[in-house]
């Protein structure tokens, strides 16, 4: 699989592998971790934040990238309706729960496209939330692990 080359506005799904005082660093599948400030979440502030440790996943979107360094990210709509972080709302944020899983960079961006019809397929059958970052990361959650295992293998047996 290639590496995945961070881009503006890109929704991605990362793996927080350190904290540190004002910022989180995330692992994108790319070359360079990004950086997702502690406060970049919709209604946040120094005092009122989210609190993640190493190993929480978190749906992003892309805020800045320059060649040869480290992406800055941010959990804040650009565009669109707001919602805070602190009721599980908003569109960006800690996905918990659930199944994250690899898949090309190539099939990712097919999953999103407007003609691919995989997932609002799965959905007509089967409640459930995903996640599907351009970075090659799926996450997959719904009411029990048997229909989570069953959309997941959907999923990549359509690709």
């Amino acid at each position: 699989m290639k590496f995945y080359v961070p881009q503006v506005n890109d929704c991605v799904i990362g793996v927080v592998t350190h904290v540190f005082s004002e910022e989180y660093e995330v692992e994108l599948n790319s070359s360079h971790t990004g950086r997702l400030n502690t406060v970049a979440f919709e209604g946040a502030t120094k005092r009122n934040r989210p609190y993640l440790k190493p190993g929480s996943l978190v749906y992003c979107r892309v805020l800045q990238a320059f060649p040869g360094m480290q992406p800055d990210l941010t959990c804040i709509v650009s565009n669109g309706p707001k919602s805070e972080w602190v009721n599980g709302s908003s569109l960006f944020g800690e996905l918990t729960g659930g199944n994250v899983f690899k898949v090309s960079i190539e099939d990712a961006r097919k999953l999103v496209d407007p003609k691919d019809d995989t997932l609002r397929t799965i959905g007509s059958q089967i409640p459930y939330e995903c996640a599907v970052g351009l970075n090659g990361y799926v996450w997959v959650n719904s009411k029990d692990c048997k229909s989570t295992i069953t959309i997941v293998n959907t999923i990549l047996n359509s690709l």
